[in-house]
């Protein structure tokens, strides 16, 4: 047999790629985007009697891209989480919170999300508005 007669068709090639990236990453549709890293130094950059200005750094790594930001706040402290907002749809890295009252202590943390899932917590940042 001739080198020629044992090469393989350029669809069999191409099915032998794009099974190696199934293996690898999941189906191929899911091969693009993966379940981003945590946010990073979550900070507020102000907190007034009626709200709270929030800031963190995007994820490292984040395959996929960002489609949105997940809010949590935790108040009173040791009370449990609740969720500020679902999905801030935008890939901007800051958030102002204005359902906060004067004079009290919140803990908050973010999430990164697109469309593989929505990524493990930021750290946790406590903030105390002003009094009025």
């Amino acid at each position: 047999t001739s080198p020629k007669d044992i090469r393989p068709e350029h669809d069999e090639v191409y099915s032998f790629i794009e099974n190696l990236t199934e293996i690898k990453y999941g189906s191929s549709s899911d091969a693009t985007t993966q379940i981003p890293t945590a946010p990073t130094q979550l900070h507020h950059r102000g907190a007034e009697p009626d709200e709270v200005a929030l800031h963190w750094f995007a994820p490292d790594t984040a395959v996929g891209g960002i489609t949105g930001y997940k809010i949590e706040r935790e108040s009173p402290v040791g009370g449990g989480w609740s969720t500020v907002l679902d999905n801030t749809g935008s890939t901007y890295t800051y958030y102002v919170d204005e359902s906060v009252s004067a004079n009290t202590q919140y803990n908050y943390r973010v999430s990164a999300i697109n469309n593989a899932g929505t990524s493990s917590v930021s750290n946790t940042w406590a903030v105390v508005t002003k009094a009025e």
